[in-house]
């Protein structure tokens, strides 16, 4: 199920947070003035589309927020990671989703994570790649039938990308970042009979702080 990769993510994920030391070449995120942003630099972000959850069952979830705190600002040979705060999703119809962890985020600057767990690189992007590890969310289908309880958690799945602030779109140029979220299978561990194996998650984000995010 699509359910919450969630963040965010998920993202969520800020997603805009972090990358994987060791695993992909050195990450730097930075403000408008080229400042790095340190250890401790909170990063909030709210959907702009619909979220959905997707698997056994569709859910659509109109609101969704992520927030997360850089835990390790990269440099040289190392790439940014951060801790998920706060994940939620809300007004999901005739469903609950909660989230009980948020995890870890990592971004890969100027790569991409193929489904074989390889990253190819791809200079002179304006993006990173998302990855989630950690994040843990309980998704409950309400029906006539009764309540179907199904957990779903992340462990190094891609989730999607996070955009510059100054970035291409379909529109022009775009002044503020963007989290991007598009997952792979989200493991499913063992819940109620009826759960999908798996769950994917889909949404668009907007990073409101810090209002200036660069990835070098």
């Amino acid at each position: 199920m699509k359910y919450a990769k969630m963040l965010g993510l998920l993202v969520v994920a800020a997603a805009a947070l972090m990358a994987f030391a060791g695993s992909a070449s050195a990450t730097e995120l930075t403000d408008g003035t080229n400042t790095k942003l340190p250890v401790g630099t909170v990063i909030h972000a709210n959907n702009t589309t619909n979220t959905v959850l997707d698997g056994t069952v569709n859910i659509t979830c109109k609101k969704s927020t992520i927030q997360g705190s850089v835990t390790n600002a990269g440099g040289s040979t190392t790439t940014v990671e951060g801790s998920i705060s706060t994940l939620t999703f809300e007004e999901c119809g005739n469903n609950t989703v909660t989230v009980s962890k948020g995890g870890t985020l990592i971004a890969h600057t100027h790569q991409h994570q193929a489904s074989d767990g390889t990253w190819t690189e791809t200079e002179g992007t304006t993006y990173a790649s998302l990855t989630s590890t950690g994040a843990e969310v309980t998704v409950l289908t309400h029906n006539i039938l009764g309540t179907v309880h199904c957990i779903y958690k992340t462990n190094a799945t891609p989730i999607g990308t996070v955009h510059n602030s100054d970035h291409q779109d379909a529109t022009g140029l775009a002044t503020t970042a963007v989290v991007t979220v598009d997952s792979l299978p989200i493991p499913q561990t063992p819940t109620d009979f009826g759960c999908g194996s798996n769950a994917e998650w889909t949404a668009t984000y907007s990073i409101d702080s810090p209002d200036h995010l660069d990835i070098d």
